[in-house]
């Protein structure tokens, strides 16, 4: 997302500075781990945030007037996707360690 933002621009032209709200949502992403410690289980719920902030630039571009549904969706479902996995993947380490 970064690179092809700073590429080509995700909202209009890499010149234009509404693109710039797209870093807003990797620096909540960086935040978020950070005051999370970064343990798998707290993970899923960063990810989370993310893919709301996403969603939520989404729809303010689309209601500027630029369509970028198809791109931001994929990033939006990936965000979403790795909230729902990380957690099962802490309970899945936890449960092996316990086992193991």
């Amino acid at each position: 997302m970064t690179w092809m933002n700073l590429a080509v621009g995700i909202i209009g032209s890499e010149d234009d500075s509404r693109s710039l709200v797209f870093f807003g949502v990797l620096a909540i992403g960086i935040v978020g781990a950070f005051i999370a410690g970064v343990p798998a289980s707290w993970n899923g719920a960063c990810y989370g945030r993310n893919g709301s902030s996403h969603f939520s630039v989404a729809v303010a571009a689309l209601i500027g007037g630029h369509s970028t549904v198809v791109l931001t969706g994929s990033f939006v479902g990936a965000w979403f996707l790795s909230a729902w996995l990380f957690p099962r993947a802490a309970k899945d380490q936890t449960g092996a360690q316990l086992t193991g």
